[in-house]
Protein backbone atom coordinates (compact mmCIF):
# COMPACT_ATOMS: atom_id res chain seq x y z
CA UNK A 1 0.00 0.00 0.00
CA UNK A 2 1.43 3.11 -1.21
CA UNK A 3 2.00 6.09 1.62
CA UNK A 4 -0.23 8.12 -0.02
CA UNK A 5 -3.43 5.71 0.23
CA UNK A 6 -2.57 5.34 4.28
CA UNK A 7 -2.33 9.14 4.80
CA UNK A 8 -5.72 9.38 2.86
CA UNK A 9 -7.82 6.52 4.45
CA UNK A 10 -6.36 8.22 7.78
CA UNK A 11 -8.19 11.46 7.01
CA UNK A 12 -10.95 10.07 6.07
CA UNK A 13 -11.30 8.42 9.61
CA UNK A 14 -10.91 11.76 11.16
CA UNK A 15 -13.72 13.65 9.16
CA UNK A 16 -16.20 11.10 9.57
CA UNK A 17 -15.44 10.74 13.19
CA UNK A 18 -16.05 15.08 13.41
CA UNK A 19 -18.92 14.30 11.11
CA UNK A 20 -20.66 11.49 13.91
CA UNK A 21 -19.71 13.80 16.78
CA UNK A 22 -21.67 17.32 15.12
CA UNK A 23 -24.90 15.13 13.88
CA UNK A 24 -24.94 12.92 16.56
CA UNK A 25 -26.86 15.90 19.09
CA UNK A 26 -29.54 15.94 17.13
CA UNK A 27 -31.22 13.03 17.85
CA UNK A 28 -29.28 11.98 21.18
CA UNK A 29 -32.60 12.13 23.93
CA UNK A 30 -32.66 13.99 26.98
CA UNK A 31 -32.92 17.51 25.79
CA UNK A 32 -35.15 20.36 26.60
CA UNK A 33 -36.63 23.35 25.61
CA UNK A 34 -39.04 25.29 27.86
CA UNK A 35 -41.98 27.85 26.73
CA UNK A 36 -45.23 29.88 27.89
CA UNK A 37 -48.67 28.68 26.84
CA UNK A 38 -51.68 30.46 27.93
CA UNK A 39 -53.69 28.37 30.48
CA UNK A 40 -57.05 27.55 28.55
CA UNK A 41 -60.04 26.79 30.65
CA UNK A 42 -62.59 24.27 29.53
CA UNK A 43 -66.31 23.09 30.72
CA UNK A 44 -66.81 25.74 32.70
CA UNK A 45 -70.14 24.98 34.46
CA UNK A 46 -72.29 28.00 33.00
CA UNK A 47 -73.43 28.81 37.00
CA UNK A 48 -70.08 29.29 37.75
CA UNK A 49 -67.29 31.93 36.85
CA UNK A 50 -63.86 30.98 37.41
CA UNK A 51 -60.80 32.94 38.49
CA UNK A 52 -57.41 31.35 37.77
CA UNK A 53 -54.38 32.31 40.30
CA UNK A 54 -52.37 32.32 37.00
CA UNK A 55 -52.98 32.94 33.35
CA UNK A 56 -50.30 31.31 31.94
CA UNK A 57 -47.92 28.32 32.77
CA UNK A 58 -44.22 27.24 31.92
CA UNK A 59 -44.27 23.87 29.47
CA UNK A 60 -41.15 21.75 28.90
CA UNK A 61 -40.56 19.83 26.22
CA UNK A 62 -38.33 16.90 26.02
CA UNK A 63 -36.22 14.89 23.11
CA UNK A 64 -33.87 15.27 20.45
CA UNK A 65 -32.39 18.24 19.51
CA UNK A 66 -33.77 17.59 16.17
CA UNK A 67 -38.02 17.43 17.33
CA UNK A 68 -37.45 20.72 19.68
CA UNK A 69 -36.45 22.59 16.52
CA UNK A 70 -39.20 21.58 14.92
CA UNK A 71 -41.45 22.14 17.33
CA UNK A 72 -44.78 24.69 16.57
CA UNK A 73 -44.97 26.42 20.43
CA UNK A 74 -48.63 27.66 19.15
CA UNK A 75 -49.53 24.43 18.59
CA UNK A 76 -49.28 23.34 22.34
CA UNK A 77 -51.79 23.98 24.48
CA UNK A 78 -52.39 23.89 28.59
CA UNK A 79 -55.87 23.03 29.20
CA UNK A 80 -57.86 22.51 32.30
CA UNK A 81 -60.47 20.83 32.64
CA UNK A 82 -63.61 22.37 35.15
CA UNK A 83 -66.20 20.15 34.64
CA UNK A 84 -66.12 19.27 38.47
CA UNK A 85 -65.57 22.94 39.32
CA UNK A 86 -67.35 23.39 42.52
CA UNK A 87 -67.81 27.08 44.07
CA UNK A 88 -65.00 28.68 46.48
CA UNK A 89 -61.16 27.90 46.02
CA UNK A 90 -59.85 24.15 44.53
CA UNK A 91 -56.63 23.11 42.34
CA UNK A 92 -57.39 21.47 39.00
CA UNK A 93 -54.64 19.54 37.55
CA UNK A 94 -53.15 20.93 34.12
CA UNK A 95 -53.22 19.08 30.90
CA UNK A 96 -51.19 19.58 27.81
CA UNK A 97 -52.00 18.89 24.40
CA UNK A 98 -49.77 18.53 21.82
CA UNK A 99 -49.44 17.85 17.92
CA UNK A 100 -49.43 14.21 17.56
CA UNK A 101 -46.50 13.74 15.61
CA UNK A 102 -44.20 16.41 17.86
CA UNK A 103 -42.28 13.61 18.92
CA UNK A 104 -41.84 15.03 22.35
CA UNK A 105 -42.71 14.46 25.78
CA UNK A 106 -44.36 17.40 27.58
CA UNK A 107 -44.96 18.30 31.14
CA UNK A 108 -45.63 21.86 33.10
CA UNK A 109 -43.31 23.18 35.57
CA UNK A 110 -46.67 23.54 37.95
CA UNK A 111 -49.24 20.19 37.65
CA UNK A 112 -52.12 22.19 38.96
CA UNK A 113 -53.46 25.85 38.89
CA UNK A 114 -55.86 27.11 41.94
CA UNK A 115 -59.10 28.18 40.72
CA UNK A 116 -61.53 30.28 42.37
CA UNK A 117 -65.08 30.14 41.74
CA UNK A 118 -67.64 32.67 42.25
CA UNK A 119 -71.10 32.00 41.72
CA UNK A 120 -72.63 33.99 38.18
CA UNK A 121 -75.71 36.29 39.50
CA UNK A 122 -78.07 38.38 36.81
CA UNK A 123 -79.20 42.20 37.55
CA UNK A 124 -81.02 44.55 35.33
CA UNK A 125 -80.28 47.60 34.44
CA UNK A 126 -80.53 51.18 32.90
CA UNK A 127 -78.44 52.45 29.61
CA UNK A 128 -77.51 55.76 30.05
CA UNK A 129 -76.43 58.48 27.18
CA UNK A 130 -73.27 59.60 27.09
CA UNK A 131 -72.95 62.68 24.37
CA UNK A 132 -69.11 63.82 23.04
CA UNK A 133 -69.34 66.98 20.65
CA UNK A 134 -72.05 69.36 19.31
CA UNK A 135 -74.29 68.68 16.44
CA UNK A 136 -73.34 69.89 13.12
CA UNK A 137 -74.53 73.79 12.55
CA UNK A 138 -78.24 74.22 11.57
CA UNK A 139 -79.21 71.22 13.66
CA UNK A 140 -80.43 70.62 17.35
CA UNK A 141 -80.00 67.83 19.74
CA UNK A 142 -83.28 67.87 21.83
CA UNK A 143 -82.46 64.07 23.78
CA UNK A 144 -81.82 60.27 22.80
CA UNK A 145 -83.54 57.04 23.63
CA UNK A 146 -82.42 53.43 23.47
CA UNK A 147 -83.65 50.08 22.69
CA UNK A 148 -83.62 48.40 24.77
CA UNK A 149 -84.18 50.76 27.73
CA UNK A 150 -82.85 48.22 30.08
CA UNK A 151 -80.00 45.01 29.80
CA UNK A 152 -79.41 41.84 31.70
CA UNK A 153 -75.93 42.07 33.24
CA UNK A 154 -74.75 38.34 33.97
CA UNK A 155 -70.89 37.93 36.09
CA UNK A 156 -69.18 36.63 39.12
CA UNK A 157 -70.81 38.66 42.33
CA UNK A 158 -67.96 40.60 43.11
CA UNK A 159 -67.41 41.68 39.85
CA UNK A 160 -71.16 42.44 39.60
CA UNK A 161 -71.11 44.77 42.95
CA UNK A 162 -68.40 46.72 41.28
CA UNK A 163 -70.72 47.84 37.83
CA UNK A 164 -72.01 51.48 38.42
CA UNK A 165 -73.13 52.32 35.25
CA UNK A 166 -73.77 50.70 31.97
CA UNK A 167 -73.25 53.81 28.90
CA UNK A 168 -73.33 54.40 25.42
CA UNK A 169 -71.50 57.12 23.86
CA UNK A 170 -73.29 58.89 21.04
CA UNK A 171 -71.38 61.23 18.91
CA UNK A 172 -73.32 64.57 18.08
CA UNK A 173 -71.54 65.32 14.48
CA UNK A 174 -72.72 62.09 13.29
CA UNK A 175 -76.38 62.73 14.30
CA UNK A 176 -78.87 63.11 11.86
CA UNK A 177 -82.58 63.71 11.91
CA UNK A 178 -84.08 60.14 11.49
CA UNK A 179 -81.31 57.86 11.94
CA UNK A 180 -80.22 55.50 14.52
CA UNK A 181 -77.27 54.20 15.31
CA UNK A 182 -76.02 50.64 16.83
CA UNK A 183 -73.67 50.80 19.94
CA UNK A 184 -71.76 48.63 22.09
CA UNK A 185 -72.23 48.59 25.76
CA UNK A 186 -69.75 49.96 28.36
CA UNK A 187 -70.02 48.60 32.04
CA UNK A 188 -67.73 50.66 33.67
CA UNK A 189 -67.37 51.10 37.82
CA UNK A 190 -67.47 54.05 39.97
CA UNK A 191 -63.95 55.17 38.57
CA UNK A 192 -65.39 55.08 34.97
CA UNK A 193 -63.10 51.50 34.08
CA UNK A 194 -64.38 48.83 32.29
CA UNK A 195 -65.52 45.67 34.67
CA UNK A 196 -63.89 42.74 33.93
CA UNK A 197 -65.79 39.46 33.56
CA UNK A 198 -69.46 40.97 33.11
CA UNK A 199 -71.20 40.91 30.31
CA UNK A 200 -74.46 42.50 29.21
CA UNK A 201 -77.53 41.14 27.72
CA UNK A 202 -77.56 42.29 24.41
CA UNK A 203 -74.19 43.84 24.23
CA UNK A 204 -75.01 46.46 21.70
CA UNK A 205 -78.19 48.71 21.86
CA UNK A 206 -80.13 50.96 19.11
CA UNK A 207 -80.10 54.52 20.12
CA UNK A 208 -81.84 57.11 18.25
CA UNK A 209 -81.14 60.31 19.09
CA UNK A 210 -83.60 63.35 18.34
CA UNK A 211 -82.15 65.88 16.31
CA UNK A 212 -83.89 68.73 14.60
CA UNK A 213 -83.19 71.63 11.83
CA UNK A 214 -82.41 74.52 14.75
CA UNK A 215 -84.46 77.43 14.87
CA UNK A 216 -82.95 80.53 12.42
CA UNK A 217 -83.23 83.89 14.64
CA UNK A 218 -83.83 87.43 13.25
CA UNK A 219 -84.05 90.58 14.84
CA UNK A 220 -87.00 93.24 13.65
CA UNK A 221 -88.42 96.14 13.98
CA UNK A 222 -91.53 96.84 15.73
CA UNK A 223 -94.73 98.40 14.14
CA UNK A 224 -97.34 100.04 16.54
CA UNK A 225 -100.55 100.30 15.08
CA UNK A 226 -102.54 102.20 16.45
CA UNK A 227 -105.93 104.86 15.64
CA UNK A 228 -107.57 107.82 17.57
CA UNK A 229 -106.82 111.45 18.46
CA UNK A 230 -106.31 113.24 21.35
CA UNK A 231 -108.58 115.64 23.04
CA UNK A 232 -109.98 118.51 21.51
CA UNK A 233 -107.01 121.68 21.91
CA UNK A 234 -104.18 118.77 22.26
CA UNK A 235 -102.37 116.96 19.05
CA UNK A 236 -100.20 113.35 19.54
CA UNK A 237 -96.29 114.40 19.41
CA UNK A 238 -93.66 111.20 19.16
CA UNK A 239 -94.97 107.68 20.01
CA UNK A 240 -92.47 105.52 20.87
CA UNK A 241 -91.75 101.97 21.53
CA UNK A 242 -89.33 100.21 23.66
CA UNK A 243 -87.84 97.87 22.57
CA UNK A 244 -87.19 98.92 18.86
CA UNK A 245 -86.55 95.29 18.10
CA UNK A 246 -87.20 92.06 18.75
CA UNK A 247 -85.86 88.96 17.85
CA UNK A 248 -87.89 86.51 16.42
CA UNK A 249 -87.11 82.74 16.31
CA UNK A 250 -88.06 80.15 13.16
CA UNK A 251 -87.44 78.27 10.57
CA UNK A 252 -85.15 79.57 8.45
CA UNK A 253 -87.71 79.79 5.43
CA UNK A 254 -90.38 81.86 7.51
CA UNK A 255 -88.06 83.87 9.94
CA UNK A 256 -85.93 84.81 6.52
CA UNK A 257 -88.82 86.67 4.66
CA UNK A 258 -90.32 88.56 7.96
CA UNK A 259 -89.31 92.26 7.80
CA UNK A 260 -91.25 93.36 10.72
CA UNK A 261 -93.25 92.82 13.89
CA UNK A 262 -97.04 94.30 14.76
CA UNK A 263 -98.25 94.89 17.91
CA UNK A 264 -102.54 94.82 18.60
CA UNK A 265 -104.09 97.88 17.53
CA UNK A 266 -104.01 100.37 20.20
CA UNK A 267 -106.92 102.53 20.80
CA UNK A 268 -105.88 106.30 21.80
CA UNK A 269 -109.19 108.34 22.76
CA UNK A 270 -109.36 111.76 23.69
CA UNK A 271 -105.87 111.64 25.46
CA UNK A 272 -105.33 114.81 27.73
CA UNK A 273 -101.74 114.03 28.70
CA UNK A 274 -98.79 111.87 27.85
CA UNK A 275 -98.83 108.16 28.55
CA UNK A 276 -97.69 104.75 28.68
CA UNK A 277 -99.54 101.57 27.50
CA UNK A 278 -98.08 97.38 27.35
CA UNK A 279 -99.18 96.58 23.79
CA UNK A 280 -99.21 92.93 23.02
CA UNK A 281 -97.48 91.67 19.62
CA UNK A 282 -98.67 89.71 17.07
CA UNK A 283 -96.63 86.88 16.85
CA UNK A 284 -96.31 85.74 13.44
CA UNK A 285 -97.06 82.56 12.53
CA UNK A 286 -94.79 79.66 12.89
CA UNK A 287 -92.19 81.76 15.00
CA UNK A 288 -91.37 82.37 18.45
CA UNK A 289 -90.49 85.01 20.87
CA UNK A 290 -89.03 85.38 24.17
CA UNK A 291 -91.16 88.93 24.47
CA UNK A 292 -94.82 88.94 23.99
CA UNK A 293 -95.49 92.51 24.81
CA UNK A 294 -93.89 96.15 24.49
CA UNK A 295 -93.71 99.44 25.84
CA UNK A 296 -95.45 102.23 23.69
CA UNK A 297 -95.38 105.70 24.90
CA UNK A 298 -97.79 108.11 23.34
CA UNK A 299 -96.62 112.05 23.69
CA UNK A 300 -99.54 114.29 23.70
CA UNK A 301 -98.92 118.11 23.76
CA UNK A 302 -100.92 121.48 23.71
CA UNK A 303 -101.86 123.19 20.26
Amino acid sequence: MKREDVLLGVASICIAVLMWFQVQPLFEPGREREFNVIVRLENRPAELYAFPEIESVTVVASGTLQALNRLETSRVEAVVDLAKLKEGSQRVPISIRAPADAQLEFRTLKPSVLVRAEKVESAERDVKIVTTGTPIEGLRFEGASTQPERVVLSGPVSMLSRVAQVQVTLDLPTARPGTTVSRTLEILDKEGQPVPAVTAEPGKVTVSPAVVAAPASRDVPVIVEWSGTAAPGFQLGEITVIPQRIPLNGPSEIVSQLTAIRTEALAISALRESRTFEVKLVIPEGTTSDQSTVTVRVQVVKR
